[in-house]
């Protein structure tokens, strides 16, 4: 019986109606995720790394007490990448510095 309904409302559904909903929703979909990664691009910080979490996927996550920050796809055994390290990021960066421990 319920399944019965469903077809029915999904058959009473236009088409049009429908794909122009589907796209509304991705358009939203894509303006959210556009807006987060612009203010992130924007942003301004140099921090000192207190945590490290690296996964097996090639993802690695550093962070300090205020600010987190994730890298995908990192290749860490080229960058080796230790607590007491530095991450310097200005605004729109095409490279991310990280300086040593020891050089500062």
């Amino acid at each position: 019986m319920e399944m019965k309904l469903c077809r029915k409302i999904f058959s009473e559904l236009p088409l049009k109606k429908g794909l122009g909903f589907l796209a509304i929703f991705f358009l939203v979909m894509f303006s959210i995720v556009y807006y987060n990664a612009r203010n992130e691009n924007r942003s301004n910080y140099n921090f000192i790394i207190t945590k490290i979490k690296k996964s097996a996927s090639d993802h690695i996550n550093v962070a300090n007490k205020e600010k987190e920050f994730d890298f995908f796809n990192f290749d860490s055994f080229r960058v080796d990448i230790k607590i007491g390290d530095s991450i310097d990021k200005k605004h729109f960066p095409k490279i991310y510095i990280f300086i040593e421990k020891t050089l500062y």
